[in-house]
């Protein structure tokens, strides 16, 4: 809930772009740690970190593509799925946790600057309906119907 409140209070490229740096720090730290209470402290800052950026990718993607986002936000889903995946492939590579630690974060630096550049969905023109109601269609095809003909109702 409180996530949510991040992208109306302020903008969401900047949110997200932000939550992305935080979260590469965090990931680099982790080799570094040597005390448990360290580690559960960076474990919740990832969580919420994570859940900040899960929110906002949602959120965002419901304002650019509108009612339209359906499809849209099956692939975020599939696009989670698929970074869940790549970090057993990454531990494959390189067995050093500081590497893998680096290889996440130039993955997740390049997101957050492509995120920067980005063009914000409060910048772009509103998305197209994903239908048009029916009711206005018949209303539009009997006004049209009426002019042809000359009568009103």
């Amino acid at each position: 809930v409180a996530s949510a409140k991040l992208y109306r209070w302020f903008s969401g490229n900047r949110v997200l772009a932000t939550v992305l740096f935080v979260l590469s720090a965090l990931i680099m730290s982790l080799p570094l740690i040597r005390e448990i209470y360290t580690m559960h402290a960076v474990f919740t800052l990832l969580g919420v970190s994570t859940s900040i950026v899960d929110t906002g990718c949602q959120i965002m993607t419901r304002k650019t593509h509108g009612a339209a986002a359906g499809p849209w936000l099956g692939v975020n889903t599939v696009v989670f799925s698929v970074s869940g995946a790549l970090v057993p492939l990454i531990a494959l590579v390189t067995d050093n946790l500081l590497a893998q630690s680096a290889i996440l974060t130039v993955i997740v630096w390049a997101g957050a600057i492509a995120t920067c550049v980005a063009t914000p969905p409060e910048g772009l023109p509103p998305p197209p309906s994903a239908f048009r109601p029916r009711h206005k269609r018949e209303k539009r095809r009997r006004a049209g119907s009426n002019a042809s003909t000359g009568s009103s109702e």
